[in-house]
């Protein structure tokens, strides 16, 4: 696993990440999905074919970067379902078979787990059930797969089965149940939706959104209060999947992102300067006072270049 993986894959892994992504995605930003109500959930999915003897040798097992199952109560009702976050550096133009394949692992996780119950109490009500393995009665829970591309690019690749064939007759279509993506792609996203995450991972996420667009970043950390106190977890993802470079100093638990970007300008600024300097003072062969005088750098500044010079 890449250190990139390993960032996003912590960042979200965090309950309240985690619940914020799924209440933007299902309920409009509405906090519905609460963080203690989400329990952690083995990543393998194991698949085995079914037999009607319940006798399994062989199987498949895939992995999934994070799996919870969560609780959700609203309007006095329970619901319980089972949410995976599958987070992608870069497109993945195969995404929606592969997603496709871990909810359908996921569902026959579910399935044979309920069929080692029964066949232990040996409680079924008909051959039927024996055969199936699972009851008339049974019930198994949703499972919802989002995708988080962390990455300033736009997601170009299918985000359907359907898409992903080259068949454009709708009587055959028809029959294809199709599969979509649950996608969040900052590119395509607008500035406003990302008022509807709760916590940084909105703050994350627009950040990465303008990466590649330096004025629209200084302008977004200059007016967004936010990115004046983002916790440093944050920081370090937008660092690994942007190559921000922003500096979080030891034991540090907040930072300062718009006076770090500002710091890093000057920082740039000011190494232009005395590579100016260094050819002034290689063509002309003046000393480095005399460069800085004719370069019109004011006298108050020539001795932070100076101090640069001599590193």
């Amino acid at each position: 696993m890449g250190k990139t993986d390993k960032e996003t894959k912590s960042f979200m892994k965090d309950n309240a990440h985690f619940a914020d992504a799924f209440n933007y995605l299902i309920y409009n930003g509405e906090k519905v999905i609460v963080p203690d109500d989400l329990v952690e959930l083995d990543t393998a999915e194991l698949a085995i074919p079914y037999s009607d003897d319940g006798e399994n040798s062989e199987g498949v097992s895939k992995y999934r970067d994070i799996l919870k199952s969560a609780t959700v109560k609203q309007s006095g009702n329970v619901t319980y379902v089972i949410l995976g976050i599958e987070n992608q550096e870069n497109v993945h133009y195969a995404m929606p078979v592969r997603n496709m394949l871990y909810d359908a692992l996921s569902y026959t996780k579910q399935v044979e787990e309920k069929s080692k119950e029964h066949r232990k109490n040996m409680d079924f009500e008909s051959g039927a059930e024996f055969l199936s393995g699972f009851k008339k009665t049974d019930k198994i829970n949703p499972v919802i797969t989002l995708v988080m591309l962390w990455s300033p690019g736009k997601w170009d690749g299918s985000e359907s089965i359907h898409e992903m064939m080259n068949i454009y007759d709708s009587r055959i279509l028809k029959l294809v149940p199709d599969y979509k993506l649950n996608l969040i792609s900052p590119y395509q996203m607008e500035d406003d939706d990302f008022g509807g995450f709760q916590t940084d991972l909105g703050d994350a996420l627009h950040f990465v959104k303008y990466a590649r667009d330096k004025a629209g970043l200084e302008n977004l950390v200059t007016s967004v209060n936010d990115y004046r106190h983002l916790d440093s977890d944050a920081v370090r993802v937008i660092n690994e999947v942007t190559n921000a470079k922003i500096k979080i100093q030891k034991g540090e638990k907040v930072v300062d992102v718009c006076q770090a970007i500002l710091d890093m300008k000057q920082e740039s600024y000011d190494d232009a300067k005395v590579d100016a300097i260094r050819k002034v003072m290689l063509k002309l062969q003046y000393t480095p006072v005399e460069a800085m005088n004719f370069l019109d750098i004011p006298k108050e500044d020539q001795e932070k270049y100076m101090k640069m010079l001599m590193n």
